[in-house]
């Protein structure tokens, strides 16, 4: 009985020290110095601005609260995504921003991802065990994912607030109900669909097919070696990837309504300009009581 109590104390011994180690706040602030402005950072090709990036990413570490959170993020196992959202002026493109010679950004942590106007992109920091460990590499322990806003790309706040308004707007008197007018209002003038089709098609799902490809191909040759040894290994093979089709199917319809989704938010309203000759036309049949006809128009316009 000691011997084989012997490794259980091992392991939850293990387990203690390892949940024991503690990373210092300035492990994960430093990694977001290095990473925020290459991703988040101004596109312009004015020093003014990315020197304005760089001003607010340090504005942004210097606050306690970024401390108490990049804390949390390092260490609590309950927490695992860190979000960087990167705002700007509702008045402040890229472009003016150059104009008037520093950034208008600002740069925030947050555990949730909200959606506003003045969004111009976030960062979403993912972690791959419950706590960071300060001797491993950060990049080892954190997935990185570049969010696009729709302040993204150069338009302004007030662009994106004033699409979503006219957007708005063009629901409402479609007869669309409130809660799609909401939806419509609250997208802006930029297309999430598209960022996330475009994560589903060339990331997710090649790297979902190139992991299964290899994984079926070790499997096979492990399956000739083991020779006529290998039927419980080829029986155990096939139940578990009966569930891959069904992934690789639902993944392909998520791609694909993603798409749809895209095209239904990209169909332009339709705008209808009537030429005056034809409007004066219709106006004088109305005021006379007649039917309007293409003989109405005066043939000498035609």
């Amino acid at each position: 009985m000691e011997d084989t109590d012997v490794p259980a104390a091992a392991s939850v011994a293990t387990e203690v020290d390892r949940a024991a180690v503690f990373c210092d706040p300035k492990f994960v602030k430093q990694y977001l110095r290095n990473l925020v402005p290459l991703l988040l950072g101004s596109s312009s090709s004015s020093q003014a601005a990315d020197d304005g990036d760089l001003d607010a990413v340090e504005a942004m570490l210097s606050f306690p609260e970024t401390t108490d959170k990049c804390q949390a993020f390092a260490n609590d196992p309950s927490v695992p995504v860190l979000y960087v959202i990167k705002d700007v002026e509702a008045a402040a493109s890229e472009a003016e921003q150059s104009e008037i010679g520093f950034s208008t950004a600002t740069f925030a942590l947050s555990f949730e991802l909200l959606w506003s106007s003045t969004h111009a992109g976030s960062i979403a920091l993912i972690k791959r065990a419950q706590t960071l460990d300060p001797s491993v590499s950060v990049t080892k322990q954190i997935q990185v994912m570049n969010l696009p806003g729709p302040a993204h790309s150069g338009a302004t706040a007030s662009q994106a607030a004033d699409g979503a308004a006219h957007s708005s707007d063009a629901s409402a008197a479609a007869g669309a109900g409130p809660k799609e007018r909401s939806g419509v209002a609250v997208m802006g003038s930029t297309n999430p669909y598209e960022a996330l089709h475009a994560y589903v098609r060339f990331a997710v799902s090649p790297y979902f097919n190139a992991y299964v490809t290899a994984k079926e191909q070790a499997e096979q040759q492990a399956s000739h070696a083991a020779g006529a040894a290998g039927d419980s290994f080829r029986d155990d093979k096939d139940l578990q990837q009966q569930g891959i089709p069904m992934a690789k199917k639902k993944l392909a319809e998520l791609e694909l309504s993603l798409l749809h989704l895209q095209q239904n938010m990209d169909i332009p309203d339709v705008v209808l300009n009537i030429h005056p000759v034809i409007a004066r036309t219709v106006a004088d049949c109305r005021s006379q009581g007649i039917r309007t006809t293409v003989d109405a128009v005066d043939p000498a316009l035609l």
